[in-house]
């Protein structure tokens, strides 16, 4: 057989050029033409080659491809006019499972092909990706983003239309892409864009946008999907939605675009994503200083904090209420929530809040502070500031989950606050120390939370009993250290 044989494809008034060499197999004749047409689906076209006065001879199988192959060495052709057909407008119920059977069983060099649209004509779905196939299109097209923008449209582009690129020039002033077939197959795609030093915008200068080695065909994998994909996609839901989590992420790229990523490429985009929304973390905390300078200006009366190491000069903890929050709490009941919450940033820490309930028994922050663990040392530190900020005027109630540095703290720097403990967290905690079968388990709870809401003494003694009863010497080393004044609604004071 000639390696420069070609096969001329005729569809719909237009033709590609198709060349073939000792590998080609039916089925890389079928994905080129699939890729071309793209109004084509897997067994809804035949294919026709004339030869000899014969107008209509069939190409259904490699069999097929070999025979005229063979004809053509034998006589010399270097060229085949290929007639592909629509079978669309006919009975395709049997037509086109006859045309796919030879299809079933044959490796696609590693590519995914669905073979259900040869059967099953439901209405195909739009992928959010289909809008990639026109980021590289013509000759002057502008990326104003320079090279940053021409490279990732470059990238999804190929995703897209499903080939692969090498760079033969990749510098910040020009980039010159070619085909990765361009050496076993002879493609001649290329791409060479350059930037205008008049504007900083990058232009198309040249390009060659079309493919002859019959491997552009979209798979739901491909080399190109990574990290700058993701974070370019998913910038915008990241800002709505901050703590998705790359398992979702990576379901939702397989829903909406039809591909596959791994789960580091996933994690990674995130990563990206965030720091182009929020900033790096390292520059975030030099960046407090001028955030407290700004805030101080534009919210005259709020109270900043900034503590840092003296040895080291590096970031401690940072405590901050705003002036409206201030001057709101004045309006809100005496009372207090704290607690502390882990952070997931790079740096870890925890964070320490002091939130309050509005007339709409909303949610009504009052002060929050970053600091590197709940410890007796960082409430205590964390309390004196919000002494500065509630003043002794009026006496509040704490309520929090009983933490063991945040109870010490409190008692010496708010001596005549009331503190209870959060009803749902003891739950949990007498559900976590009691021994036995989840019914047991439910059953201590639900008496607990009996004796909590019990509305006299009598009535909190005959549930105790019940309570003490049944629960025996588990729940009543729980209840140790668990006062009554502290979350029993007889006894507590505030």
């Amino acid at each position: 057989m000639d390696d420069n044989i070609c096969l001329m494809c005729s569809f719909g008034g237009s033709t590609c050029v198709m060349r073939t060499d000792l590998y080609t197999s039916f089925v890389d004749v079928q994905r080129f033409v699939l890729a071309k047409w793209r109004s084509l689906r897997l067994g809804r076209f035949d294919l026709f080659y004339s030869l000899f006065g014969h107008t209509k001879i069939m190409l259904e199988n490699d069999e097929d491809l070999k025979n005229m192959f063979c004809i053509g060495s034998r006589y010399g052709i270097l060229q085949f006019d290929i007639e592909v057909v629509n079978n669309c407008d006919m009975d395709l119920d049997n037509h086109c499972m006859e045309n796919s059977r030879s299809l079933v069983g044959q490796e696609f060099d590693g590519r995914e092909t669905d073979l259900l649209l040869s059967y099953c004509f439901h209405k195909e779905k739009t992928l959010l990706s289909a809008s990639w196939v026109n980021l590289i299109k013509k000759v002057g097209q502008c990326f104003k983003d320079g090279v940053v923008e021409f490279r990732e449209s470059l990238r999804k582009y190929s995703v897209e239309i499903g080939f692969d690129y090498d760079y033969v020039r990749n510098e910040p002033g020009r980039v010159t892409a070619e085909c990765k077939m361009k050496e076993r197959r002879g493609c001649m795609w290329q791409v060479h864009a350059r930037m205008e030093r008049s504007n900083g915008c990058f232009y198309i200068r040249e390009l060659n946008n079309v493919h002859t080695c019959g491997a552009a065909l979209r798979t739901t994998k491909h080399k190109r999907m990574g990290s700058n994909i993701v974070s370019s996609e998913f910038v915008e839901v990241l800002r709505g939605k901050p703590l998705i989590s790359p398992i979702e992420v990576r379901r939702d790229f397989k829903t909406k675009y039809g591909l596959d990523i791994s789960y580091s490429n996933v994690w990674m985009g995130i990563e990206k994503a965030r720091t182009s929304l929020y900033g790096d973390n390292s520059e975030s905390f030099e960046q407090l200083r001028w955030f407290i300078e700004e805030a101080t200006r534009t919210n005259p009366g709020s109270i900043f904090v900034l503590d840092v190491d003296e040895d080291s000069n590096q970031f401690k903890r940072f405590f901050a209420s705003f002036s409206a929050c201030i001057n709101g709490f004045k309006y809100c009941r005496p009372m207090l929530f704290v607690d502390g919450t882990f952070l997931k940033s790079r740096y870890k820490g925890q964070l320490l809040a002091a939130t309050a309930k509005d007339g709409n028994q909303g949610l009504f922050p009052l002060a929050f502070a970053v600091v590197d663990s709940e410890s007796k040392e960082n409430w205590r530190w964390f309390f004196k500031n919000l002494l500065e900020v509630v003043g002794d005027e009026r006496q509040i109630t704490f309520i929090s989950d009983r933490n063991n540095g945040l109870k010490s703290a409190l008692s010496k720097v708010f001596p005549n606050a009331y503190h209870a403990y959060c009803l749902h967290h003891l739950k949990i905690n007498l559900r976590d120390n009691v021994r036995g079968h989840k019914s047991f388990k439910d059953r201590m709870v639900f008496l607990f939370r009996e004796c909590a809401y019990a509305p006299t003494e009598y009535k909190f003694q005959e549930k105790l009993s019940d309570l003490l009863e049944e629960g025996k010497e588990q729940v009543e080393y729980f209840l140790n250290d668990c006062p009554f004044q502290c979350w029993s609604n007889v006894y507590f004071e505030g």
